[in-house]
């Protein structure tokens, strides 16, 4: 296999119990040389430990503020809005949700990027049928000779 499956681990919590338990499982179950793991979780509440920090496990796991137990519209936004940033650049093959919160969030969040993704291909598509497709080659054409140019001159690497 040439790539990693990636796969994208959502919960809002990992306290001692069930699912925490069942992620580290998974996570460690799975051939490391087929599968790539990022694990999004919220934080623990203050009387609450979790389990991963404590347990001296070895996942990677990136905290999110505003993802944990507790509801605020305002937290819950941010963290819907940074779920969606992780997506774009993680581009997971696989999102696996876990919890009632982080389930919603994390598929509202994949959800919006499909949606986005259509309309845009839908715009695209209707424009080219009555339009001229020219303006996207040009386009094209210069971007790539821009990043020629950038390229060769040492300016950004590949």
């Amino acid at each position: 296999m040439d790539q990693k499956t990636k796969i994208l681990r959502i919960i809002a919590r990992l306290n001692v119990g069930g699912p925490a338990v069942q992620i580290y499982g998974i996570a460690n179950g799975l051939n490391v040389d087929s599968y790539e793991h990022l694990i999004l979780a919220g934080c623990c509440d203050d009387l609450e430990i979790d389990y991963i920090q404590h347990s001296g496990y070895t996942l990677s796991v990136q905290y999110i503020n505003g993802l944990g137990r507790r509801i605020s519209l305002w937290s819950d936004l941010k963290a819907f809005l940074e779920l969606r940033k992780i997506m774009k650049v993680y581009e997971p093959d696989v999102i696996h949700t876990h919890t009632a919160k982080a389930g919603f969030l994390g598929r509202a969040a994949a959800l919006t990027a499909f949606l986005i993704g259509y309309l845009v291909i839908s715009w695209l598509m209707k424009y080219v049928q009555s339009k001229s497709f020219m303006p996207f080659v040009i386009y094209r054409v210069l971007l790539g000779t821009v990043l020629l140019i950038f390229l060769s001159t040492g300016a950004i690497t590949a």
